[in-house]
């Protein structure tokens, strides 16, 4: 089955090119980073960070309107736009790479971020679009799989490829090769139905957004999977920010160790996702229905406890080691086994809570969508402002995965009685 989703001509192009936008986003974004932190110096790190917002805010600002658009047009058709966008893009990207100009180089990141808040709505709602019924879960699995796959690629690379010999232009270069791809295959999907949504053209972003949240709360299935989407994701923006500081001040080890915990990271949520998918072949309500989503929360609070003990025991010992050093130890099989069985924990809860969205009426499932992503862009904002005062308060690594854990069991036991009172108002309606 898998096999046969992977060689459909509705499917395959649709997965290539939301892969190579995800891997060029992410090759020029840490490109920027390395950059930025070797020509600003001591206000590199700063820099960096507000690059980070830079790209996070259009979706805060444009989500809302990017829904309402992929409600009203036909979706292959903005992907082709949104694909043609990002190679012109990724142009003015590589000029701005070659002469080496910051305010030229952020505003093609806003840029990007804008485009990819466009493309962030239709990329789930056109799934069910693209495939029958019975294939959507397993195609959102791929798709989850991949993106994060691209993520991984794209951070490495975009860093590693800075130190080559004419780095600007071989990174600039692979950007625009990779949005060219992606528009390829963006002309070969099939035209798609426009749908006529009642009130899909709400004047000012604010009202929008407004109107997304409103819709969105009325259908407390959907806010509840928006919740737990944008949990996960702030669950993800922990680890992934806290992996550099992990490896410096615990391990005194560098980028190396970095890149070892995105993979596994990266590869536990690909694992989970691909796995759920095809588990959920059959849909969420005729399949696994959504009773793993608790557990796989609770599996993650359990986990985030478990590697904040074992980075704690590894912080008892001070000095550098290598990556050969700390995969030599059990304990060093332990926090990855760790980091692997959590972010595919994460992968089943996402999706299964994607599933949840895409079953919204075609009139507003883009919409639905897009307020995911502005409550999930809003949730990584807060994520980021609180590890900025843990960490000026003098909390250890450790320390904030063992905070993390503790909120992470909170939500789980939320979900739990979420899920047990939903099943009870079932038994009494019938």
């Amino acid at each position: 089955m898998a096999r046969d989703l992977l060689r459909s001509p509705r499917f395959w192009p649709f997965l290539l090119l939301q892969a190579c936008g995800a891997l060029a986003d992410n090759l020029y974004k840490n490109a920027l980073a390395v950059l930025i932190v070797g020509q600003a110096g001591g206000a590199g790190p700063v820099l960096v960070a507000a690059a980070g917002g830079v790209f996070i805010l259009p979706f805060l600002l444009f989500s809302a309107p990017a829904g309402a658009l992929a409600d009203r047009f036909d979706k292959a058709r903005l992907v082709r736009l949104a694909k043609l966008a990002e190679l012109l893009l990724m142009l003015a990207g590589a000029g701005a790479l070659v002469w080496r100009n910051p305010a030229a180089l952020l505003l093609v990141l806003f840029g990007l971020g804008a485009q990819a808040a466009f493309f962030g709505p239709i990329k789930y709602a056109i799934v069910p679009e693209l495939l029958a019924s019975e294939a959507v879960p397993a195609a959102t699995g791929w798709i989850e799989a991949t993106t994060f796959l691209a993520i991984l690629i794209g951070t490495v690379a975009g860093a590693a490829l800075m130190a080559a010999p004419a780095a600007v232009w071989i990174v600039g270069g692979t950007g625009v090769v990779l949005a060219a791809l992606g528009l390829a295959a963006a002309r070969l999907l099939p035209a798609l139905a426009a749908a006529t949504p009642e009130s899909a053209c709400e004047r000012g972003i604010r009202h929008q957004t407004r109107a997304l949240f409103v819709a969105a709360y009325e259908r407390p299935d959907i806010w509840a999977a928006i919740l737990g989407l944008s949990w996960f994701w702030a669950v993800g923006a922990v680890f992934v920010t806290e992996f550099p500081v992990l490896a410096q001040r615990v391990f005194g080890a560098g980028a190396d160790l970095v890149a070892l915990l995105l993979a596994a990271f990266a590869l536990g949520v690909g694992a989970g996702s691909v796995a759920t998918g095809r588990l959920a072949q059959g849909g969420v309500q005729g399949g696994v229905g959504l009773w793993p989503v608790p557990w796989a929360l609770l599996t993650m609070a359990l986990l985030s406890g478990d590697f904040a003990l074992v980075t704690h025991r590894f912080g008892l010992v001070p000095g550098a080691r290598t990556v050969r050093q700390v995969l030599a130890s059990f304990a060093g099989w332990h926090l990855f086994a760790d980091l692997f069985l959590l972010a595919a924990s994460g992968g089943v809860v996402s999706v299964l809570l994607y599933a949840v969205l895409q079953r919204a009426p075609a009139s507003r499932r883009a919409r639905m969508i897009a307020a995911n992503n502005v409550l999930n862009a809003a949730f990584m904002v807060v994520v980021a402002l609180a590890l900025m005062g843990l960490h000026a308060l003098g909390l250890a690594p450790s320390a904030i995965f063992a905070v993390l854990a503790a909120l992470a069991l909170a939500v789980a036991l939320v979900a739990f009685r979420a899920l047990f009172a939903a099943r009870h108002t079932a038994a009494i309606m019938r």
